[in-house]
């Protein structure tokens, strides 16, 4: 895994599905009027649990890293 600002060669891709999906979001927001909304009432809730599922690693990151024998002289402060 690299480290800083050093490019990786990995690179993530997008599935099929991932990308049907971004295609009919894109399509029903382009119908006039109406469309956001209906966006919106297809895939807001998606949006929003895929979001508390995010907020939930951040919070499982978090608490192994408070218990973690990490001493505090090791931990990178943001300091550079």
């Amino acid at each position: 895994m690299s480290r800083g600002n050093k490019s990786s060669d990995k690179t993530i891709e997008l599935s099929v599905q991932d990308k049907n999906i971004n295609a009919i979001r894109a399509s029903l927001k382009a119908i006039p009027i109406i469309g956001t909304p209906l966006e919106q009432l297809f895939y807001g809730k998606l949006d929003h649990l895929r979001w508390l599922r995010f907020e939930q690693t951040l919070k499982e990151i978090s608490d192994q890293l408070k218990s973690s024998d990490i001493p505090e002289s090791k931990k990178n402060k943001g300091d550079r």
